[in-house]
């Protein structure tokens, strides 16, 4: 009998976040946080935009995953369409992301449960 393969159903978020981490320096936690800090904010919307690109998920699910409303959702993901319209640079690096992302969630071998590496006391 094979054994059963159990997903964390977060999974997308978790790698999404973690995706962010190593280019931000930002944990999943500090997403979660309430700050308004720019260096915590950016990466916040960024998140919001990359699973809204990447994923068929709502935007109850998104905003829930760091603690927001679907309204903060909204207005994250608009700002960062704004910027890209107007920055290059900035188009180009989210573009980078995008692609990682898109990479990231479409490639992702199914793991069990207990040894996906990047799931989080929040989602326990």
């Amino acid at each position: 009998m094979a054994s059963q393969i159990i997903m964390h159903p977060n999974f997308d978020a978790v790698e999404v976040a973690e995706l962010l981490r190593r280019e931000y320096g930002v944990t999943f936690e500090q997403l979660r946080h309430k700050t308004r800090r720019a260096e915590i904010v950016l990466p916040r919307q960024l998140f919001y935009w990359l699973m809204r690109k990447c994923t068929d998920r709502p935007l109850s699910y998104i905003a829930g995953c760091v603690c927001k409303d679907h309204t903060s959702v909204i207005h994250g993901i608009q700002v960062i369409e704004d910027q890209r319209d107007v920055n290059r640079k900035f188009r180009n690096r989210t573009d980078d992301l995008l692609a990682t992302a898109n990479n990231l969630l479409n490639n992702i071998v199914h793991r069990p449960f207990d040894t996906h590496p990047n799931i989080g006391a929040a989602f326990l």
